[in-house]
């Protein structure tokens, strides 16, 4: 809301009610306070939370308005933060994003004015359509940190990237005055001890400067107990760690720890070397997670020297490390191309032996099918000459008991298995068959019939399982036979 506004009834009755003294502490009156807190962004009373407790106190602009009912020194006219042009500064904004990397814009360490010009912007822009279709502002640092703009895609919309950026903004510092303000007003970004702190604060700044010249970027994160120092180069963000080397000198025992030697040596034992601070800066930057690197006897005369070589040889590594990866990528995508060769031939090798097993499978079960059906019309042929001659037999009246029975049960089961007679003649089974993978198995030669891979079978296996529990004592176990196998 606009600081100017006048105020409404409930807003001038809290402002009577400080001005009268009453600092709004008392709990009946709780319900107060957010109004009270509504007056403090205006300015005409003060909110303290000092001990726990709450007080309210009017401001000489909170008397002014009560007086005057109005504030004191409004300025007339336009308000200030609206000069400019929005539309123009939305635009500018839009197209600086659209030709940034990733669409990401940061602006490192902003006066007020030009969080005022962004934040304009960012609104103008959002209100007139100026943002393309399919994409969204995402912005952060409106009050306080650096300012970072995003133009994101919401077909590809990443949450989780850009919260990363949003989080880590509030506790990255990137400007060298901030930097240097934060390492002398912190102490647990380094290692060292106290004589030796001005030493490790001019080694972080000469690090954030010739890094800044050589198109990298020094930060300094703040989230954690420990501030730490991360240089980024070439996308790659890398903690770095300072400290003070100790060099060791000969112990010098006292009166007491010989004393205490010579009445226990085995555990009163006198140190032969005593560890002192050199005064000598080193600085370790774990590269991966199994590779770091250290550079050691670093003096303030050599500081802007050993900082170059430094950036130097990381630079140089990471280039030995982008070709490792370059020529591990290339290896990995020949070796894919030849898996994937592989298994197309494979595939092809399936294929023809699936093509092959299916043309054998139909012959088989046509000549299978075939051979059954003239199979049966034999033995339906033979099984009426049969009971031709039984018949025969039953009629010259030498047959006697069910014999007639049997010749009658006789005629039916060849009538009933000759395929000549409906129901079940060969006109009913299917000509054109699809075999099943049972069917297949048998010519596939090892292959699958499901997949193109190649089955396994072990061809050792006893035809009944129960054969390997017939005698499953031998001579060579020890002890005696059970009584029951004897």
């Amino acid at each position: 809301m606009d600081r100017w506004t006048p105020l409404n009834e409930r807003q001038l009755t809290v402002l009577r009610l400080v001005g009268d003294g009453n600092d709004l502490s008392a709990a009946e009156l709780a319900g107060q306070r957010l109004t009270g807190r509504a007056l403090a962004s205006r300015r005409l009373v003060t909110v303290s939370r000092k001990g726990g407790g709450w007080s309210a106190v009017i401001t000489d602009a909170g008397r002014h308005y009560l007086q005057h009912g109005g504030y004191p020194n409004r300025p007339v006219g336009k308000d200030p933060e609206l000069k400019g042009n929005p539309l123009k500064e939305a635009g500018d904004l839009i197209r600086r994003l659209q030709e940034a990397p990733d669409r990401i814009l940061r602006i490192e360490a902003p006066d007020a004015a030009s969080r005022r010009t962004f934040r304009r912007a960012i609104h103008a822009a959002q209100s007139n359509s100026l943002v393309p279709d399919g994409y969204q502002l995402q912005h952060t640092g409106r009050d306080h940190g650096d300012i970072v703009i995003r133009l994101a895609d919401t077909a590809q919309s990443d949450d989780t990237a850009w919260n990363r950026i949003r989080l880590n903004a509030r506790h990255q510092i990137r400007h060298p005055e901030q930097i240097a303000a934060a390492l002398r007003s912190q102490t647990g970004w380094c290692l060292v001890t106290e004589p030796a702190r001005e030493d490790a604060v001019t080694l972080a700044l000469c690090l954030v400067d010739e890094a800044r010249r050589a198109g990298h970027e020094v930060e300094l994160n703040t989230k954690g107990r420990n501030p730490r120092l991360m240089l980024t180069m070439h996308g790659i963000t890398r903690p770095l760690h300072i400290s003070e080397e100790y060099d060791k000198v000969p112990h010098q025992p006292t009166a007491e720890e010989i004393r205490d030697n010579r009445r226990n040596p085995s555990i009163n034992k006198i140190p032969e070397f005593d560890s002192v601070p050199s005064g000598r800066i080193r600085i370790l930057m774990q590269r991966s997670y199994d590779k770091r690197e250290e550079w050691t006897g670093l003096r303030p005369q050599t500081f802007r020297a050993r900082v170059r070589q430094l950036l130097d040889d990381i630079e140089t590594a990471d280039a030995e490390d982008r070709k490792r990866r370059e020529e591990q990528r290339r290896e990995n995508e020949q070796q894919m191309e030849k898996w994937q060769r592989q298994e197309d031939d494979k595939r092809r090798r399936w294929e023809t032996a699936i093509v092959s097993a299916r043309r054998k499978a139909v012959a088989k079960i046509r000549q299978d099918t075939f051979r059954s059906a003239f199979d049966a019309w034999t033995r339906a042929q033979e099984l009426r000459r049969f009971c031709t001659e039984l018949q025969q037999l039953a009629d010259s009246g030498t047959g006697a008991g069910d014999l007639v029975k049997w010749i009658a049960w006789g005629n039916a089961e060849a009538e009933r298995i000759d395929p000549t007679v409906e129901p079940s003649s060969l006109a009913g089974v299917r000509f054109d068959v699809d075999p099943g993978p049972d069917d297949l198995r048998a010519f596939l030669e090892g292959w699958s019939p499901h997949r193109p891979d190649k089955e396994y079978r072990s061809g050792n296996l006893p035809n009944d399982p129960r054969e390997s529990y017939q005698n499953p004592w031998h001579p060579g176990l020890a002890g005696k036979k059970q009584w029951w196998r004897q």
